[in-house]
């Protein structure tokens, strides 16, 4: 399963928006849509604040996604 796909459902069961993504990252709504649809990597610092707020491992969101 596509790892955009992972996360976009997981945001969905915990029902947190692109929004709400871009403040637990610090990063513009826009990014957060680029990087949530695949146009732009995760950073592994970013992946981290993700993988900790739904509390889960990286790898269980990212696995076999390219973190920079």
């Amino acid at each position: 399963m596509p790892e955009q796909v992972k996360l976009k459902g997981i945001m969905t069961e915990n029902k947190v928006l692109q929004k709400d993504l871009a403040k637990i990252i610090g990063v513009s709504e826009k990014t957060v849509n680029d990087k949530v649809n695949g146009n732009i990597d995760f950073k592994l610092s970013e992946a981290l604040l993700i993988a900790n707020y739904f509390g889960k491992s990286i790898e269980e969101i990212f696995l076999g996604q390219k973190l920079i």
